[in-house]
């Protein structure tokens, strides 16, 4: 036990100098420089879509229950074919 107490004065002041020397020198921000809400703007396929006159489909109990229904007997819809980019 004595042989424990006197090495902690020197395992206390290794364990100090070692976090002064991993000490960050730019503190990052709140939201850590931006790069998480850079990385979810990445993933948007279009921030702006053109949606004039699309009509676009009210969701209500009867149409999700039609999805559900035609999930579980495996006859879903095919998806609407849409591109991320255009030429003009």
């Amino acid at each position: 036990m004595r042989q424990t107490m006197k090495l902690l004065p020197f395992a206390l002041l290794f364990a100090v100098a070692a976090c002064a020397q991993y000490q960050n020198k730019e503190p990052m921000g709140r939201d850590y420089g931006d790069a998480v809400h850079h990385n979810l703007s990445v993933h948007v396929i279009d921030p702006a879509p053109n949606l004039e006159g699309k009509e676009i489909p009210d969701m209500n109990g009867n149409r999700a229950a039609g999805a559900l229904q035609r999930y579980k007997t495996g006859t879903e819809l095919e998806p609407e074919s849409i591109d991320t980019t255009s030429i003009n």
